[in-house]
């Protein structure tokens, strides 16, 4: 394996001699990588980290982890034929049908966690009845949105998204493998 040597590496590529386990390998660090650069873990994020925010980042990088070994896997025990291509593509539809799944439940979410910061940052808000000072809470709500920070919905539409994508490329490379059919 080639981890430094890129030249060495497409020699290898255009020889054949990668296996399909090599293959594997590659995408598996390929996938951590990119899920480390792409998280808040990092500091690529300009928002304030919460535990929350840490903990997705984290739920990302072992979920797709999980999801590169487990197609992996279902692909040996199927026809052991293709597995880079098979999962690039079928990440495809995948992606796009938890993207459209992440907005809504961030329709959802986003609103629920400006709540729950907004409350537990002010809990006198809501010991407040009718002697409520409109002004000062648009304007207190206005400052927690300006550092609005990822909350427990939030977190909880991510392990939604990411069991979402574990599943769906499971339950394809099975079909893609042959183990399965069609119904």
């Amino acid at each position: 394996m080639y981890f430094f040597r890129d030249r060495k590496l497409a020699q290898a590529l255009h020889k054949g001699t990668v296996t399909e386990k090599q293959q594997m390998i590659y995408l598996l660090i390929s996938t951590v990588l990119t899920s480390l650069i792409s998280t808040s873990i990092l500091g690529s994020s300009a928002t304030e980290q919460t535990v929350y925010s840490i903990l997705a980042d984290i739920i990302v990088i072992i979920t797709m982890s999980i999801s590169v070994i487990w197609t992996y896997k279902i692909n040996m025990t199927g026809d052991k034929r293709d597995f880079i291509l098979r999962y690039i593509s079928l990440c495809v539809p995948i992606a796009i049908q938890a993207g459209i799944t992440s907005l809504i439940l961030g329709i959802v979410c986003a609103p629920l966690d400006l709540m729950f910061l907004l409350y537990s940052e002010h809990p006198e808000i809501l010991g407040q009845s009718t002697n409520i000072d409109e002004s000062a809470l648009a304007d207190e709500m206005l400052k927690t949105m300006a550092k609005f920070k990822m909350g427990p919905f939030s977190l909880a539409g991510t392990v939604i998204i990411y069991i979402y994508i574990l599943w769906r490329l499971t339950s394809a490379f099975k079909i893609a493998s042959g183990l399965k059919e069609i119904k």
